[in-house]
């Protein structure tokens, strides 16, 4: 039954008047009241609940909105933060595959490296001792020994020369090995 029609049965109800009443039976216009009555109850509390059933339906359609604009923003982030993670995988690719060229380099050179201090020491030392032996013979003339060599060599290691194989070795990086 709907509002219409409901007022339009209120309408016939309310219609019936006293004499109406007089010519009826007593009980039934008061029947006819009492229904009029709860007609109108009727009437309000279908109203009262097809105004609530709006105001869900606007609720509802007001959530889904913000659920859907809410959902946008997430994917939005989602999609921002992927691609962060795209770059820093991409970074991360770079650098392994530069550390990994480093570690093969530094492989390969090992040897060279050694080499190369070994062939540094044995400068540093074929220096150390040509001029260990020009002091010790412009000093005395006399023949050299061995001992004379080895403090002599002691006494430079002590000054510029010590210093200078030390920077050489230390700059070099450590093998694993």
């Amino acid at each position: 039954m709907t509002l219409a029609e409901i007022d339009a049965l209120l309408a016939k109800l309310r219609g019936v008047t006293e004499d109406d009443a007089y010519a009826l039976p007593w009980t039934f216009g008061e029947t006819c009241r009492s229904a009029a009555d709860a007609l109108d109850r009727l009437r309000a509390l279908l109203a009262a609940e097809t105004e609530r059933a709006e105001k869900i339906r606007v609720a509802a359609e007001n959530f889904e909105r913000c659920a859907s604009a809410e959902i946008e923003d997430s994917n939005a982030d989602i999609a921002r933060l992927n691609a962060a993670l795209a770059e820093r995988e991409a970074e991360v690719a770079r650098l392994t595959a530069e550390n990994e060229q480093r570690e093969a380099w530094n492989r390969e050179h090992a040897d060279l490296r050694r080499i190369e201090r070994g062939i540094i020491r044995m400068a540093c030392g074929e220096t150390l001792m040509f001029s260990t032996r020009n002091a010790i013979n412009g000093a005395s003339g006399a023949p050299i020994t061995m001992e004379m060599l080895v403090a002599k060599r002691r006494e430079i290691l002590g000054g510029f020369e010590a210093e200078r194989i030390a920077a050489l070795t230390e700059k070099e990086p450590r093998d694993a090995s």
